[in-house]
């Protein structure tokens, strides 16, 4: 892309790339969460609605979109946010326009082959030994960077936060499968969003995705508007990676540093003992 949003380091919190209106799931107007974001001094905000294959109100929601920009101090951006389907990187969207800025791939369920899967089953299926939680991992991996693959203008949406309600930690995603992520982020030029709602992906995780050259975005994922541009897990991952910006190694990340929580309860990198 050559969006002049992107490819700035490492994370610009003027910026809320994902916020709901009531357009889907949202509690306020497009309007107003256009006027909470101007409140909140932000530079760019991207609106993104839930959608599904059978979503008939996409061209009502584009057109009231660029009618909100046309005047707008802001630089405004219009999304959708779509579920795996499979395995194979299927989102459950519509037949998308060149409208469309930009399509959030989302992990509200687990993509196992053909098919996904609610997470409370996954996990009961994980706790009866039918199935391990390095294939769920895979599943996850797989449907990321074929959707990556498989779509343009997609911006991956909170990354692994289906996680803890499989009973699975971040830790145990191998440094193999995040590095097929980076890989296939760089090579198909993928932002990948860092969830305020979902606090995902981990400050370990944004880390190494950054130091591997991923480009990362700023977002609320707000469903009030009170909410957007206001920033706690967001703004300690962009502390953390301001830190770092001057490594060149993601394996020094990985090997040398661990999360730790301070008095504050907030996530930090120190060193490793």
């Amino acid at each position: 892309m050559s969006d002049k949003s992107l490819h700035r380091y490492p994370l610009q919190l003027d910026e809320d790339w994902h916020v709901h209106s009531t357009y889907s799931d949202g509690k306020g107007t497009l309007e107003e969460n256009l006027s909470a974001a101007e409140a909140a001094g932000l530079t760019l905000l991207c609106f993104v609605e839930h959608v599904r294959k059978d979503s008939d109100w996409l061209d009502a929601y584009i057109k009231h979109c660029a009618h909100l920009r046309q005047g707008s101090p802001l630089e405004i951006k219009i999304g959708v946010e779509a579920k795996f389907q499979d395995e194979f990187g299927t989102l459950d969207c519509p037949e998308l326009t060149d409208e469309i800025d930009y399509v959030f791939a989302a992990d509200h369920r687990v993509p196992l082959g053909m098919s996904c899967y609610c997470p409370k089953d996954v996990k009961q299926w994980i706790e009866q030994g039918m199935i391990t939680k390095e294939r769920v991992i895979l599943g996850i991996v797989n449907a990321t960077c074929a959707a990556m693959k498989r779509y343009k203008n997609i911006v991956i949406a909170h990354l692994f936060s289906i996680l803890p309600k499989l009973g699975i930690l971040i830790e145990e995603v191998r440094l193999e499968h995040l590095m097929r992520i980076a890989e296939c982020a760089r090579e198909t030029n993928t932002p990948i969003e860092v969830d305020e709602r979902w606090c995902a992906p981990d400050i370990r995780t944004a880390s190494f995705l950054y130091l591997q050259g991923v480009q990362l975005v700023a977002s609320t994922d707000s469903h009030i508007s009170r909410r957007i541009g206001k920033y706690h897990h967001v703004a300690n991952v962009h502390s953390a990676l301001s830190r770092f910006s001057k490594m060149h190694s993601s394996q020094t990340v990985d090997a040398r540093f661990h999360i730790q929580a301070d008095n504050d309860a907030k996530e930090t990198l120190v060193p490793a003992a």
